[in-house]
C-alpha cells in the first residue's frame, strides 16, 4: 500500500507541475511552440524550429520575414553573420551553408545526414552521426568518426580553442550526455562523471539532457554544459568541461514544501538554457533565472514577458528569454524558457 501512495504521489506531482507549465503562449503561425534554438543582434532576432523552419524579426518593430520553410538542420553567427546549414529539400538531402542576408551559399552541397554546424576558422565542420565535413569555401573534407550512431534528440555543440568538438544531446526523459571528439581523433567519447548509480550524476548519458553549451569565461579553453530534466521529479547543474574532465559547478534544491514528493527525493531546479556573460555565466529554470558573477550566484525572478510578433518575450541583461515545448515532447515538463544572447 505504501509503494502505491508512493507512486499516486509522484504521478499527482508530475501531472501538477506539468499543468502549472501548459498553458500555451502565444507563437509564431510558422515557427509554432517547439523553438530550438535562436541568435540574437541589437536589431534583429533569428529563430529556428524543430521543423527547420527559420524567420528573422526585426527587434525595433517586430516585422518577421520567413527565411526557411524547412529543412535548416543548424543556426549560428559567426564571423558577424548569421548562417543556416540549409538543406536543397532533395532526398537524400544536400546541404550547404547559407547566408539568409545575400541569399548565396558560401559552400558546395553536401549530401548527408547533417546534425550540426560549427565554424572553427577558417573551416565550416558539418557534423554527421559517422563523420565530420570540413570546407572553408571549396569542396568539402571528410573524416570518419566512431562511436557515435546518434541522431535523435535535440543537439548543441560547441567547440574550444584547442580544436576539441562537443556534441551535447537532449533525449528528455532518456538522457543524452556529453560527447567530445578531441583534436585529431576519430572517435567520439562520452565525457563523463558517476559514482555507482549514472542517475545520481553528475554527468551520464542516461540520465542527463544537455540543454546548453557555452565557453567557460572563467576557465579559458574550457567549457560550461548544463543540464535540464523535468518530469516525474527534476534535477539540473552546470558542469565545467575541460577537456575530458567534468566538474560540478553549480546545482539548486528546488523550494518545495515541507513533506512534498520534490522535497522527499531532493529535487533540483532543471536548467533548460545556459549563456555565457561577460563575468560568468546564466542558467534559466522555469520561473527562475540563476546569475553567476564572479563565482556567487544571484537567484532571481524571471521577469515579465512582453509581446513582441505575437511571441512572449523577457529579457534580464542581454539574454532573451522565450517560451518552448520542445522539452515537453520528451518528458513532463510542459512549457520550458529558452535563451537567446544577443551579440554583436
Amino acid at each position: 500500500m505504501r509503494i502505491l501512495a508512493l507512486l499516486f504521489l509522484i504521478v499527482f506531482s508530475a501531472s501538477s507541475a506539468a499543468a502549472q507549465n501548459s498553458s500555451s503562449p502565444p507563437s509564431d503561425p510558422v515557427l509554432g511552440a517547439r523553438l530550438v534554438e535562436g541568435v540574437a543582434t541589437a536589431h534583429r532576432l533569428w529563430l529556428r524550429n524543430a521543423s527547420g523552419a527559420v524567420v528573422a524579426f526585426d527587434r525595433s518593430n517586430g516585422e518577421r520575414r520567413i527565411v526557411v520553410e524547412q529543412g535548416a538542420a543548424d543556426l549560428l553567427r559567426a564571423s558577424g553573420r548569421t548562417l543556416i546549414l540549409k538543406s536543397d529539400g532533395a532526398s537524400p538531402s544536400r546541404f550547404s551553408v547559407f547566408d539568409p542576408e545575400t541569399g548565396l551559399s558560401l559552400t558546395p552541397a553536401l549530401r548527408a545526414d547533417a546534425l550540426g554546424l560549427l565554424y572553427v576558422g577558417p573551416d565550416w565542420i558539418v557534423v554527421t552521426r559517422d563523420a565530420l565535413y570540413r570546407s572553408n569555401g571549396g569542396r568539402w573534407r571528410r573524416q570518419a568518426i566512431e562511436g557515435s550512431g546518434r541522431q535523435l534528440g535535440v543537439r548543441t555543440m560547441a567547440s574550444t580553442p584547442d580544436g576539441s568538438i562537443y556534441i551535447g544531446f537532449n533525449y528528455g526523459e532518456w538522457g543524452g550526455g556529453l560527447w567530445r571528439i578531441a583534436p585529431g581523433s576519430s572517435k567520439m567519447v562520452e565525457v563523463r562523471k558517476v559514482d555507482n548509480n549514472p542517475c545520481h550524476g553528475p554527468l551520464a548519458a542516461e540520465c542527463d539532457p544537455i540543454t546548453g553549451l557555452v565557453p567557460d569565461v572563467d576557465h579559458p579553453g574550457c567549457l560550461l554544459a548544463s543540464i535540464g530534466l523535468s518530469h516525474m521529479l527534476s534535477h539540473g547543474r552546470v558542469m565545467r568541461i575541460c577537456g575530458d574532465e567534468a566538474t560540478l559547478v553549480f546545482s539548486r534544491e528546488v523550494d518545495a514544501l515541507p513533506g512534498s514528493i520534490e522535497a522527499f527525493f531532493h529535487s533540483t531546479w532543471p536548467l533548460f538554457g545556459l549563456a555565457a556573460t561577460p563575468d560568468g555565466w546564466l542558467a534559466i529554470a522555469p520561473g527562475k533565472v540563476f546569475i553567476s558573477s564572479g563565482g556567487e550566484v544571484q537567484t532571481i525572478d524571471m521577469p515579465g514577458a512582453e509581446p513582441f510578433a505575437g511571441i512572449q518575450v523577457s529579457q534580464v541583461g542581454q539574454v532573451l528569454i522565450l517560451p518552448t515545448d520542445v522539452n515537453w515532447g520528451m518528458s513532463l515538463s510542459g512549457y520550458t524558457p529558452m535563451l537567446v544572447a544577443v551579440t554583436d
